[in-house]
Formats: C-alpha cells, structure tokens, sequence
C-alpha cells in the first residue's frame, strides 16, 4: 500500500487502523484508507519523538503504557502524544509580558458579579410548592425562611447567604441564580444533588468587576503552558512529517 521512510505499510494494516479508527468516531463518517495512513503517520512521529526524548524509559510512562495497552493502538498513541505534551510544557519559559497580553485578550473571562442571596431549602417538593404560593399571597421571603429552613443557620438569618461571587455558587443554585434579574426576583422551586428543594431570592447585585492579574496569574501560567505546548507539538509533527519519504503504492483512496 505505502512505504514510509522505508518502512512497508502493508493494506491489511491500514483496513484493520481504519476498522479500530471507526470504532472510536461513531456518527462520523468511516474513515477511509488515506485518513488511516495519515493515522499511522502521526503514530509512528509520535513514537520516534518519545524515544528521541528518552520518555518511554521512564517509570511513570512504563507503567501507562501497560495500562493503555489495553486500549490498543489509540491508547498508545493518546499516552505518547500526552507525554510529549508535558515534555514541551516542561520546557517553556512564559514572560510576564506574555501571562499579561493574554490576560488582556481574555478580560471578559474574568468577569465576576456578586450577588446577595436569600434561600430557602426544604426536604420536598410539595413543602416548596405550599411556600412559593404563599410568597405570592404576600407572605415575607425572610420570615419564610426563619420558620421553614432545614439549616438551622439559615434560619436564624431569615435565609441570608450574604455577598457571594456568582462563579463560587453551589453547583446548584448558579443556573437558578444566574437568571433572576430584579432585585426580590424569587427562582423558581429547583431540586439540588441531596434531593432537597429549594427557592432562592436576589437582594442586591453587584455590578460586575475583573479579576485581578494577581489572583489569575497562575490560571494565566496553565493555559498558556497548555496553549503553547499543543501548538509546539503539532508544529513538530508537521516538520516530521515533511522530512518523512513516504511512497504510495495505490492510487489515494483505493
């Protein structure tokens, strides 16, 4: 089928690649025997820059190779590709100048908005119910919330959760929260992972304020080692393979 850098490459090896290949893309369209090829190109690259790099003599890499091993080709492939990452990672030197540039461009991310909450949260779902109603009958928020709170702590405060960052909410309560828009807008009654239901009311919104550069230098660090690294790597293969003498036997796609 093809010779790649005078290695032989055989048809039957590339239809059993394209089989394992879709196998691992349902809903994607069959890859043929040139996405295969290509497949195997990059493994081998992969391959080659692992011992280049000495990485497959080292413990931690042995002892992920036995256990993707299981996986076959592509578990092996994924475990080259991710140690040749951190090599890559390990080896960049990002400048101040670069984590704030990056800090710039990305400012909408680090938008936070404080909130002032009430809740209230009860065993069931028939128990909110009967307080939601009685919220629209006129009944107080916070003196619902003394007589009816599960924590003892929230009732004692009328359900007070005080001043908190909206990215910071319990996973339950910020889909809920982040809709209520007017101040004493209450959320409809919502389940969280215990069971527990709940009715939350806004009291005050803080307008939205950015993150300083202090307190996200090192989310700043880990992205763009990420970023970097990635581009590193691909960048690599792409030389690789440029240098790489492959030689078609059949005609592409055949």
């Amino acid at each position: 089928m093809a010779r790649v850098a005078g290695e032989e490459v055989t048809r039957a090896e590339l239809e059993s690649l394209a089989q394992q290949l879709s196998v691992r893309r349902p809903g994607r369209a069959a890859p043929d025997l040139d996405d295969a090829l290509e497949a195997w190109i990059q493994a081998r690259l992969l391959r080659e820059e692992v011992r280049a790099r000495k990485l497959d003599e080292t413990p931690t890499y042995q002892k992920r190779l036995t256990a993707v091993r299981a996986r076959a080709w592509k578990g092996e492939q994924e475990l080259a590709r991710a140690a040749i990452v951190d090599a890559l990672e390990a080896e960049l030197e990002i400048t101040e100048a670069e984590l704030r540039a990056h800090y710039e461009e990305n400012g909408q991310r680090f938008l936070t908005t404080r909130l002032h909450l009430r809740q209230i949260t009860v065993p069931d779902r028939e128990t909110i119910l009967r307080i939601r109603q009685q919220i629209a009958d006129g009944k107080a928020f916070d003196d619902l919330a003394r007589q009816a709170n599960m924590d003892p702590a929230l009732r004692q405060k009328g359900g007070d959760l005080g001043w908190l960052e909206q990215r910071k909410l319990p996973t339950s309560v910020i889909g809920p929260a982040h809709r209520l828009v007017s101040e004493g807008e209450i959320t409809e009654p919502f389940r969280d992972r215990e069971g527990r239901w709940s009715l939350v009311q806004l009291i005050a919104r803080e307008k939205a304020a950015r993150r300083s550069f202090e307190s996200v230098r090192d989310q700043l660090d880990r992205e763009l080692r990420v970023i970097r690294s990635r581009e590193a790597l691909t960048e690599l293969l792409d030389e690789r393979r440029s240098a790489l003498a492959i030689e078609r036997r059949d005609p592409p796609g055949s």
